[in-house]
């Protein structure tokens, strides 16, 4: 196994990232670190934002091990293709056939962890997963669930990292199921990232020619052709995914067909208008999805953050005239998202406070302009995103 990150093999990712190709990651261990409790597995805020920008730029699929409804809550409001869960098995023609497979293996060996403290079954219908803490008694107690999961016609093992996970024989793997989903979405190549044995389904099913397989962590055993050293440099790559799409797409410099001949101040007002029309659309369809559109889901977020904020600094921050102010703060207060009350020493003034609804309102994920924008900062390098800041700034003074 080579380091993908190695300066000697950057060249690699590069090519292979051109054109229609689907990302494809398993979850535990690779965008979530290990932990010890399965229901507190997380990604780190960095890895949440470096994959939401990904995902806004390449079509990203999840295969896990774990339910699919179980997967989607803790990836939250990421655009991703598809989340497959079950190791593969949730992608099933013959569902009802697998779920009775896996019925009459939690049948077999229900007694046999009961018995045994510290272990336990997660029933995810399609698979099984038997968790247990090691003990000077593990190998004897696992040899004990193997022999009776063999009693069971068409019941397959897959063993993890203190999980032994019970899949039906005939269910899809990851493998079966990461091929379809390269085929569903009209890729013609997928890269796909996983740490432990469910993932080399993937690395040996499918041909060199259409896999870039990366497994985390050395494992000589490992059918991957590449490897990260650590989980926390999936971030390192996130990143790197996002610089190589965001190169694709520049135009070439001095390319004559492009807008860049324009010069400096035309092409800027371009790139503003073009902007300015994007955050239009973006709120146009926040506002079909969610029923708010950007500009009041701003004004909600600055009255909740300054508790008893007037409407006329509101209307500074915002930049818009208190006339087109008082329009919104109706629709926010009609809607109960926004109550305005007059203050206490002059009551020409009001003070606006934000309800719980309206706090609510902020959790609803979506495709809001923040998630755009919060992508975007992810994969900005500090110095890049400080310069544009001050540039935007004298930008505005000047105008």
């Amino acid at each position: 196994m080579k380091r993908l990150l190695a300066p000697a093999n950057k060249h690699v990712l590069r090519k292979f990232v051109r054109g229609r190709v689907l990302l494809a990651f398993d979850f535990d261990g690779t965008l979530s670190p290990l932990v010890a409790r399965a229901e507190d597995a997380t990604m780190r805020p960095r890895t949440a934002a470096l994959f939401t920008a990904v995902a806004h730029r390449y079509p990203c699929v999840i295969v896990t091990g774990r339910r699919a409804s179980d997967l989607k809550r803790r990836i939250g409001t990421v655009p991703v293709a598809a989340v497959v869960g079950n190791h593969g098995a949730d992608s099933a023609v013959n569902r009802i056939e697998v779920r009775r497979t896996v019925a009459a293996a939690r049948r077999a060996i229900t007694d046999i962890v009961a018995s045994e403290p510290d272990s336990w079954i997660e029933n995810k219908t399609y698979s099984l997963s038997v968790h247990f803490r090691p003990a000077h008694n593990t190998e004897r107690y696992l040899a004990h669930l193997r022999r009776a999961v063999g009693t069971v016609p068409h019941t397959g093992l897959v063993p993890g990292k203190n999980v032994l996970n019970i899949v039906a024989a005939n269910a899809p793997d990851k493998g079966h199921a990461v091929e379809q989903l390269m085929r569903s979405l009209r890729c013609d190549r997928v890269l796909f990232i996983g740490d432990d044995e469910t993932d080399e389904r993937v690395f040996r099913h499918l041909p060199t020619s259409q896999l870039l397989g990366i497994r985390i962590g050395p494992a000589p055993h490992s059918r991957a052709a590449y490897l990260l050293d650590k989980q926390a440099d999936v971030d390192v790559l996130l990143s790197e995914l996002v610089a190589l799409k965001d190169q694709e797409a520049a135009p070439a410099p001095g390319a004559p067909d492009q807008p860049g001949v324009l010069g400096e101040a035309l092409e800027l007002m371009r790139v503003l208008w073009a902007l300015d029309h994007s955050l239009h659309q973006r709120s146009k369809l926040m506002h079909r999805r969610i029923g708010i559109t950007g500009e009041q889901r701003l004004a909600l977020r600055l009255a909740l953050h300054a508790p008893g904020l007037s409407a006329g600094d509101l209307a500074s921050f915002l930049h818009v005239h208190p006339s087109t102010l008082t329009g919104m703060l109706s629709r926010l207060s009609r809607h109960g998202y926004m109550k305005a009350r007059p203050d206490k020493n002059d009551r020409r003034r009001l003070r606006l406070e934000v309800t719980p609804k309206g706090a609510k309102m902020l959790e609803v994920g979506g495709p809001t302009v923040e998630t755009a924008v919060a992508s975007v900062l992810a994969a900005t390098p500090d110095d890049q995103l400080s310069t544009a800041r001050a540039f935007l700034e004298r930008l505005i003074a000047a105008l």
